[in-house]
């Protein structure tokens, strides 16, 4: 993100990246839940692939450590398309939308 946004993206607004994931085919990692809430038809339009983790406080070292535990499954679930979100919890992944 940084090499496109200002701040590493957090003042870009979600429409904004997740138009971007898709247009360059990138798979979207956050820690925002509300995107299932807010941004549905905007991750279904561009086709975005997400995997986020639902704790916002957890520090950038635990959420990189979640990631690199879960890889393999993140690589599989991957190769299956978008829209999609996922989220990786401390005992697994879930598909949480659609």
């Amino acid at each position: 993100m940084a090499d496109h946004f200002q701040d590493d993206g957090q003042h870009t607004e979600d429409e904004e990246w997740i138009r971007l994931c898709g247009a360059m085919d990138w798979i979207a990692f956050s820690k925002d839940d509300n995107l299932r809430r807010h941004h549905k038809r905007t991750l279904r339009l561009h086709r975005v692939i997400v995997f986020a983790i639902p704790d916002a406080g957890m520090s950038g070292a635990a959420q990189a450590a979640r990631y690199v535990e879960n890889l393999h499954a993140i690589a599989r679930r991957a190769r299956k398309g978008g829209p999609v979100i996922h989220m990786i919890y401390a005992h697994g992944i879930k598909r949480v939308w659609p």
